[in-house]
């Protein structure tokens, strides 16, 4: 079963539904996987389907989180068996009984037992169950009938076989507990099935003669029925067969006094009608719809609900809901021409960040010449759901003619006016006029969350067009886009645009210039105009306020020359057609020669010539705040393992930074790179919606919780055009996962991926797995993977358990965090030999650190490294996998670290890019430096300092936490100076903390620890007891070193003080370390060696 969770949600009441209405059954086999997040109203929508009290969907599943809630399914015909998923919040103990049940009945009224969870069986991953159906059977249902503090329960994968042929039975049309008001009748319908026709009817009933009528198939409840709560009716249905065959079914009812209900009044109309439904009355918190149709030349304006009292109430789209008053209902309608122009089609691309944009249209019948007042033409964009739209294109000159359109939009949509517009379907647009609003896209004020949506009719990824015969601007907004719009195509399918609804495209002018647009002084730019839709050859007539030899104007291009001076101006063209009789179009714009800017120098660093090749937009310098775009472009069997712009100080966003007001320079480094078996690049993703989905790619599916495709720029990270955006606890306890469920047909033996922060998210982390079966997962590559920041980084796990044939991606941590995984690279096959690292690569100037480097897939008989510049000049060089170093200078630097055989051949090579990054000089830091790396039984020293601050009392803290997780305080620090003699292998973590005027800081290291010379035995400090003496017996290994027992009193003191209880030479084998003075108090003692 796919993800789906029920989480620790509050504990609360919900109302019970009545039951809703099983007269048609579901037709058997029944299939439902119960992960598409039904609403209890989508559950009673489904025939033969009926839900109570399920609250809403939680990670696209139905919850059932109350006592009562339940799910009923009336089948057509004789069962089989019955499959299903179920589960609970978690695998917590229960705080209190838990019971949930499957039941199955003949006739909705009679339960028997199917199968009962005390909450033992389950858990907080989805448990199959199977079980048999009796063939009588012709109702199912789960219940949650105990529920225990903090627990849910869910069931999804509901799959009932067909059991065999249909039997002879009896429905009815109503639910048991019905109510009906007294004064008014209703009536109670038996339909027969699966018999012999003819059937006879024979009715019974707990009702006084006169309150009913029974007729055939139909008992009716009179009008004048008395009041009660405990009726009963009780159909017999008989067929024609021989012997006749017979079947009952009984309901139950209540006739009920008639809930008080408040007239509504309608103000009488002008130039419309008005109706609501119901229509002269209704009940306290009923939904009153309000029907209001204009009369032609109308529009819909506002509509008021106003109570006797005078007390205003709320309007949702048509409708309100009804207080315990009267109401009067007010409509007015307003002049349709009071929109001149409206948005007459919408494209937001499906792929990339182009195409955008708008079709405007003018309905007013005149000419609509814009300017800069009761004209002025202004598109603006409300995003996320602000209530403040913001203008992004204006025109204040330019003429549009009457009946004819307008395209605003993208470069590539050839439109009239350009604007790189960056909306997305969850952003509404306004179009206004002189400042009065025209028309608008959705609704201002709202986020729908990723579109607005219906009837196959989005906002997102759509060209959509208005609807036939729709002539009115929507000043209100609105919801539901299939009420204007119809889908043309994908909205990367221009289709339609520049087109007037309802005729052909009109004669027009565009210029590939946006109105207002600037040029440097000193340079020169080309304004060229495109006539279309009218008959060819087209000539252009150039109109400027410049002066005389500023500009050149030749056929359709106009040139601003770089002897331009500085100042405001507008080109005009005039384009004629070579119909007859003529055709004439005008447009024109506004544009800027402006002082240039200073500019700043850029330079581009490559590691290897040959490797790939590096470019920037602009290319060669920039302005501070230019927005510069890099352009890798790797050769053949390789890739672009990184870039750093300024050693790593100037962030890089995609493939893209803000120009500093200083010189940069772009260092980009090139690896070998092999073609995965599988690469998963979500080119082909397409998923606008976090919605539980499946995404099929390369021969495989992948479940997709939480995750869409990610294509927005400047938010999304991605080496192409699209990546996948995870939204990890988009609401509480609800993970983002991608987890494969169609197998691959190899087993994995490594992989690779690219991941980043989203937007502004950070804090984001997930973790990979991978599976033999789908089922059971095993973590493989580091912990976590937890984003630097907005740069995509590159993650490769080239150690995984074999014959696995199944990934997944999972989000991890408590908070609600977007993150983007794009190019994830798949290899079969032979596992080859590779080297991985643990360590930081960017680290800050005078601050030690260590690499160490791990040979997967073979045995390592030696190392070398190579340490180089950012200019490939050697710097240092060694033999061991562990590379220490502390940088004296910041920027950018390389090593490379390759694995030997042993006839000194490389087994595997792999090269790091080193990021230093300069200490601020506002900002204190811990330095700590000296060789990180050491050996068990040999004492290291680490040089420790504060820079840019001052000690407060010269109080320092220290935490040290040995390979084993435990805390380890067998150091000396007297302030300057960190002295430890390991005692085991592998990594110590190690924090020292300054207390400065300003705050703590501290600095973390790793210190990496071979075995080797005179190891000592695993004896960690120890206490004993005061009136106690202490001992130690421990195997030494090497002759005449010296070994010593230490004890102290105040294991917390900052640095500890260690005295000398007994010291002996090593004999190369076992000695015993004792202090023969009985403690006054308790001592903490340790064993140390010189």
């Amino acid at each position: 079963m796919k993800k789906w969770l029920i989480g620790l949600m509050c504990v609360g009441m919900f109302a019970t539904a009545a039951m809703g209405d099983l007269s048609s059954p579901a037709t058997l086999p029944i299939s439902w996987a119960g992960e598409t997040g039904f609403t209890m109203a989508a559950i009673d929508a489904l025939t033969g389907w009926d839900a109570t009290g399920l609250s809403a969907p939680y990670a696209n599943s139905t919850k059932f989180d109350g006592t009562g809630d339940k799910i009923i399914i009336y089948l057509d015909g004789a069962p089989g068996s019955l499959v299903c998923t179920a589960r609970r919040s978690d695998s917590s103990a229960l705080a209190g009984p838990y019971s949930a049940t499957i039941e199955e009945s003949a006739d909705n009224a009679t339960w028997s037992p199917v199968r009962t969870f005390d909450g033992s069986e389950l858990n907080g991953t989805p448990a199959e169950f199977t079980d048999t159906l009796q063939s009588s059977t012709r109702y199912v249902k789960f219940e949650y009938v105990t529920k225990p503090t903090g627990q849910n329960f869910g069931v999804g994968s509901v799959q009932i076989s067909s059991g065999g042929p249909a039997v002879f039975g009896v429905n009815l049309d109503k639910q048991n507990g019905f109510t009906v008001d007294q004064g008014s009748s209703d009536t109670i319908t038996a339909t027969a099935q699966n018999g012999t026709e003819t059937y006879n009817y024979t009715w019974g009933t707990t009702m006084a003669d006169g309150d009913y009528t029974a007729v055939g198939n139909v008992f009716t409840i009179l009008d004048t029925a008395a009041l009660g709560n405990d009726y009963t009716a009780t159909v017999t249905a008989t067929d024609s067969s021989d012997p006749q065959q017979q079947a009952e079914k009984a309901v139950t009812f209540s006739v009920v006094a008639p809930a008080v209900k408040y007239g509504i009044a309608i103000t009488p109309p002008v130039n419309g009608t008005v109706t609501t439904t119901p229509a002269t009355e209704a009940e306290a918190g009923a939904t009153v719809t309000i029907n209001a149709t204009p009369a032609g030349g109308y529009a819909v304006g506002t509509k008021t609900v106003v109570g006797d009292d005078s007390t205003p109430i709320t309007v949702t789209g048509n409708n309100f809901t009804m207080p315990t008053q009267p109401v009067t209902v007010t409509v007015a309608f307003v002049e349709a021409s009071a929109s001149r122009i409206i948005i007459s089609q919408y494209t937001e691309t499906e792929t990339g960040t182009i195409p955008k944009g708008i079709e405007i249209w003018n309905v007013s019948g005149s000419d609509i010449t814009f300017d800069a007042a009761g004209n002025l033409l202004d598109v603006k964009v409300a995003a996320n759901g602000t209530n403040v739209p913001s203008s992004q294109v204006t025109a204040s000159s330019g003429t549009l003619a009457a009946g004819a359109v307008w395209v605003i939009g993208t470069t590539n949509m050839t439109p009239d006016l350009v604007e790189p517009f960056a909306f997305n379907g969850d952003d509404a647009i306004v179009l206004e006029l002189g400042g009065v609003l025209q028309d608008v896209i959705g609704t201002v004020g709202v986020d729908p969350g990723t579109a607005w949506t219906n009837n196959g009719v989005s906002t997102a990824n759509q060209n959509i067009q208005l609807k036939s015969g729709i002539t009115v601007g929507d000043v209100d907004g609105w919801t539901d886009p299939s009420e204007r719009f119809e889908y043309v195509a994908a909205g990367s399918d221009l289709t339609g645009f520049g087109i007037a609804p309802g005729g052909s495209a009109t004669f027009s002018v565009n210029v590939d210039k946006a109105n207002g647009f600037t040029v440097e002084q000193g340079t020169s730019a080309a304004i060229t105009a495109t006539a279309q839709n009218g008959t060819e050859t087209y000539n252009y007539t150039w109109g400027t306020t410049m002066a005389v030899g500023d500009y050149t104007a030749v056929g359709n291009v106009f040139t601003i020359l770089d002897t331009a001076p500085i100042g405001d101006y507008s080109a005009e063209v005039v384009a004629t057609d070579s119909s007859d009789p003529v055709q004439s179009v005008t447009n024109s714009l506004n544009f800027s020669v402006v002082a240039p800017p200073t500019k700043y120098a850029i330079s581009i660093v490559t590691n290897n010539v040959g490797e790939g090749t590096v470019t920037t937009t602009p290319a060669t310098e920039a302005a501070a705040g230019t927005e510069v775009t890099i352009t890798v472009v790797p050769e053949e069997g390789y890739r672009a393992a990184s870039v750093a712009v300024n050693g790593g100080v100037v962030p890089v966003t995609g493939n893209a930074f803000t120009m500093p007001a200083e010189p940069v320079t772009v260092t980009v480094t090139f690896e070998v790179y092999e073609t995965p078996d599988v690469l998963i690049d979500f080119e082909d993703y397409s998923s606008a919606t976090y919605a539980m989905h499946d995404y099929t790619t390369a021969g495989v599916t992948f479940s997709m919780t939480n995750i869409l495709a990610g294509s927005t720029a400047g938010s999304d990270r991605f080496n192409d055009t699209k990546s996948a955006r995870f939204h990890h606890n988009r609401t509480a306890g609800n993970a983002a996962v991608m987890r494969q469920t169609v197998a691959f047909a190899q087993p994995i033996t490594r992989m690779n991926f690219w991941f980043a922060d989203y937007g502004t998210d950070s804090g984001g982390a997930f973790k990979v797995q991978v599976s033999e079966d789908g089922t059971a997962w095993t973590d493989v590559g580091e912990a976590t993977y937890d984003p630097a920041g907005t740069t995509l980084e590159m993650a490769e796990i080239n150690v995984i358990p074999a014959n696995v044939t199944f990934v997944q991606f999972v989000g991890v941590g408590d908070s609600a965090k977007r993150f983007n995984v794009d190019d994830v690279g798949i290899f079969f096959g032979a596992a080859v030999p590779s080297l991985s690292y643990s360590g930081a690569t960017t680290i800050q100037m005078g601050q030690s650190f260590a690499l160490t480097f791990t040979l997967n897939n073979g045995t390592a008989s030696g190392w070398e490294y190579l340490l180089e510049s950012a200019s490939r000049e050697d710097l240092d060089n060694g033999s061991a996998n562990v590379f220490n170093w502390t940088p004296s200078s910041a920027g950018t630097y390389y090593l490379t670290m390759t694995a030997l055989d042993e006839a000194s051949n490389p087994i595997a090579s792999r090269e790091v890019t080193l990021t230093v990054t300069p200490v601020d000089p506002d900002e204190p830091a811990v330095i700590i430096s000296g060789s990180l790396s050491g050996t068990v039984g040999v004492q290291m020293s680490l040089a420790v300092s504060l820079t840019n601050g001052t000690l407060t009392g010269d109080m320092w803290y220290i935490v040290l936490v040995d390979p084993d997780a435990l805390a380890d305080t067998t150091y000396d620090f007297d302030g300057s100076t960190f002295t430890l003699t390991p005692t085991k292998t592998g990594t110590y973590v190690l924090t020292i903390t300054a207390v400065t005027e300003t705050g703590n800081v501290s600095n973390t290291v790793n210190l990496v620890i071979s075995g080797g010379g005179g190891e000592l035995p695993n004896i960690t400090e120890f206490e004993v007891p005061a009136g106690a003496t202490a001992s130690a017996t421990l195997a030494t290994t090497t002759v005449g070193k010296t070994y010593k027992l230490q004890y102290t009193t105040n294991l917390l003191a900052v640095p500890v003080v260690w005295q000398d209880a007994d010291t002996q030479a090593g004999t190369g084998g076992e000695i015993t370390l004792q202090d023969g003075d009985p403690a006054d108090m308790a001592r903490y003692y340790r064993v140390t060696e010189n």
